[in-house]
């Protein structure tokens, strides 16, 4: 029989919020911890196109330096395969930090203990993919298993900032707060108009807290969480936002875009920073339409923008590219490397850099913002671990 579901009608409409540092910083600087995903997903894709990484782990296992600079379709099998795992591995931990290790801990521990749990997983991970040279094969394996760990603190981290975030900030600038997730790199640039809340205002806030605490009552459990028609309908929301975040495509723009363009127009890291750029700059007006457009028309406005960019990147791409043949010593070692005109490089880097745009404006920040905000206190803990790990 399916448990009654309870609705809240919470009776202080008429508190006001204002602008108050401690709680506009809090979540602003919890935050910070979302500066794991963007590293990441910026630097990784730069790491794998410069002359040192080849040096260690293409040159240095396999000890030829002509096939090592070859088109990334006529590299080693092995060191191809290597570069993929390099991804792979670090979602795999992404997975497990955000399914199994974030949820017992902050129902144990506390929101605070996730977010330094993170934190140190980050740590770990990141010094041991830096120190160790390369030069073998045993090597590589370590470095595949510490982006395990890496990926692991990241996961913890994206469940644990919108969470946190959700729970202790200001109603009236819950989406703005919520942007910094995608915002972090540039948070120095965010200003706010702070004055001290009067006694009055904090005593009605913390009794609207209490009693929102109150209604919600105790806890749901996993078994309520998947038994209950309105939680599962939220619970589908949730994954589905996030599912469909990760089909726009641009975790590939960002984790093979610098190897894609490096063989388009042989400039890989400097496209990178153009689209990281493109995609910072363009974060910064999401803050203040979050809650002034809302949320389902960003999701519009950006999925059509996201559509054009692709559709026109992809078209020049079909006109302006062919796939010619690596021939070495008259063998046909490869038919899939892919030789372009300048021009059609860079238009096809200026219709990816508009869909970054419209991702950084819509569907980056508000999948993890929708994703959060939709479940109850009683319950969020529980659900929000779920609709993170299906990133």
């Amino acid at each position: 029989m399916e448990p009654e579901e309870k609705v809240h009608h919470h009776q202080h409409k008429n508190v006001q919020y204002t602008n108050s540092s401690f709680a506009v910083l809090l979540p602003a600087f919890s935050s910070l911890a979302g500066w794991f995903f963007g590293y990441d997903q910026g630097v990784t894709g730069g790491i794998v196109v410069m002359s040192s990484f080849k040096n260690d782990f293409c040159v240095g296992v396999y000890a030829n330096t002509t096939v090592c600079d070859l088109p990334v379709a006529a590299l080693p099998s092995d060191y191809r395969r290597f570069l993929v795992l390099f991804t792979f591995m670090y979602n795999v931990g992404c997975f497990i930090g955000a399914m199994f290790i974030s949820s017992f801990v902050a129902e144990k521990f506390g929101r605070r203990a996730i977010i330094f749990t993170s934190a140190v997983l980050f740590l770990i991970g990141t010094s041991i993919v830096i120190f160790p040279p390369g030069g073998s094969k045993k090597i590589m394996i370590l470095i595949l298993i510490e982006r395990i760990i890496e990926g692991t603190g990241v996961g913890c981290s994206s469940f644990s900032c919108p969470l946190y975030a959700s729970e202790i900030a200001p109603t009236n600038l819950r989406g703005m707060l919520f942007g910094f997730m995608q915002m972090t790199v540039v948070t120095g640039l965010f200003a706010v108009n702070v004055r001290i809340r009067q006694t009055d205002d904090v005593t009605a806030e913390l009794d609207a807290i209490a009693d929102a605490i109150q209604e919600e009552g105790d806890h749901f459990s996993i078994t309520e969480l998947c038994t209950t028609k309105k939680m599962l309908e939220r619970l589908g929301v949730g994954v589905a936002m996030h599912i469909l975040q990760q089909t726009t495509g641009i975790n590939p723009v960002f984790n093979f875009g610098g190897i894609i363009y490096q063989s388009v127009l042989g400039k890989g890291i400097i496209s990178l920073l153009i689209l990281s750029g493109a995609n910072m700059l363009s974060t910064i007006p999401a803050l203040f339409l979050f809650d002034r457009l809302g949320r389902r028309k960003l999701l519009i406005f950006g999925g059509l923008g996201m559509a054009v960019g692709h559709f026109l990147a992809a078209t020049v791409f079909a006109t302006g590219c062919d796939v010619i043949k690596t021939i070495i010593n008259g063998t046909i070692v490869n038919e899939e490397t892919v030789s372009c005109q300048t021009s059609s490089g860079i238009y096809m880097l200026f219709f990816t850099a508009i869909f970054v745009c419209f991702f950084a404006l819509s569907w980056g920040p508000v999948a993890w913002i929708y994703a959060a905000e939709i479940f109850p206190l009683n319950i969020r803990a529980r659900a929000v671990p779920i609709t993170t790990g299906s990133n």
